[in-house]
Formats: structure tokens, C-alpha cells, sequence
């Protein structure tokens, strides 16, 4: 058996585990190098969103505020003059009514009103919304929808509006 020399042996292990080493830093450098890369597209895609959401807010329209509408309460009720408000709030809106009428109130200082119609969600969306901003202090109080015919839709609705006298 031959001897194996030490120096040898020595400069061989030495040689292989400077080539491991080698190996294992260039797997190293080659892993940061991807971990950078996806980290700098991290970042454009964060300062590109900053820019979006800045601009956006630069964009954005404040909400438009609600109108100050000052409600007046009657000194009684005035059944003749609500229900013209609401034929006319309901013509404006493209409604067609199908029954209007006033009912009778237990409470004091509230008249109650119950109308029936049809039209689209728009225009009764419309309707509504007129009726809940206009001057006379005028409540939708309850209401259903129901299906109609092709786009148009049915509805009853409860309204009430208040004065300062007795009860009617």
C-alpha cells in the first residue's frame, strides 16, 4: 500500500473546500442578486400606487354638500296645497300616480297622505329624493315597492307632514 503523502492530501482538501466555498458563495450572489431584483420591482410598484393614489386625491371632487333647505311648519294642515306639491313633484319626476289621497291622522299636528304610482327606478328614486328636500316639511314615512310592466315599477308610499295645530 502506498503512502499517501500529507502535503498532498493537505493541499487537496484544501483545494476542495476552497471550491465548495466558491460554489456555495456563488449560489449566494446569485440569490441576492434575485431577492434585489424582486425587491426593486416591489418598490416601482408601490411608488407607482403612491403616485396613483395621489393623483386620485388630487382628482377627487369633494361630496357635494346637502342644501341647507329650511323647513317651515304650517299652522294646520293644508291637505289641498300638499297634495298639488306632490302631483307636481311626481309630474317633474316622470311619475305616473295611480292614487293620491289624504288619510286620516290620530296624532296631533300630523297629516298622513298614502299615494300609489309607477315608473322606473330613476324616476321614483327621483321622486323620493324630491319629496324628502323640498321646503314643506313633507316625510316619507313608509312604503313597498311592487313589479309593473317592463321598466316600470309600483309603489305605495306613506307620507306625513306636520303643523303646529290640533290633530286632523
Amino acid at each position: 500500500m502506498k503512502r499517501v503523502d500529507k502535503k498532498r492530501l493537505v493541499a487537496t482538501a484544501v483545494v476542495l473546500i476552497a471550491v465548495v466555498q466558491v460554489g456555495l458563495a456563488s449560489v449566494a450572489f446569485y440569490g441576492r442578486r434575485q431577492q434585489d431584483e424582486q425587491l426593486r420591482v416591489a418598490r416601482d410598484g408601490l411608488n407607482s400606487l403612491s403616485v396613483q393614489v395621489e393623483s386620485a386625491k388630487a382628482q377627487a371632487t369633494p361630496a357635494p354638500q346637502p342644501s341647507e333647505v329650511e323647513w317651515s311648519l304650517l299652522e294646520n294642515a293644508d291637505v289641498t296645497g300638499t297634495l298639488q306639491i306632490v302631483q307636481g313633484l311626481g309630474d317633474a319626476a316622470g311619475i305616473t300616480f295611480a292614487n293620491v289621497k289624504a288619510a286620516q291622522s290620530s296624532t296631533a299636528g300630523q297629516q298622513s297622505f298614502q299615494i300609489a304610482g309607477s315608473g322606473t327606478p330613476a324616476q321614483i328614486c327621483a321622486f323620493v329624493a324630491s319629496i324628502e328636500q323640498h321646503a314643506r316639511l313633507i316625510v316619507v314615512e313608509n312604503g313597498r315597492f311592487l313589479p309593473s310592466t317592463g321598466e316600470q315599477i309600483g309603489f305605495d308610499l306613506g307620507l306625513a307632514t306636520y303643523h303646529t295645530g290640533g290633530g286632523q
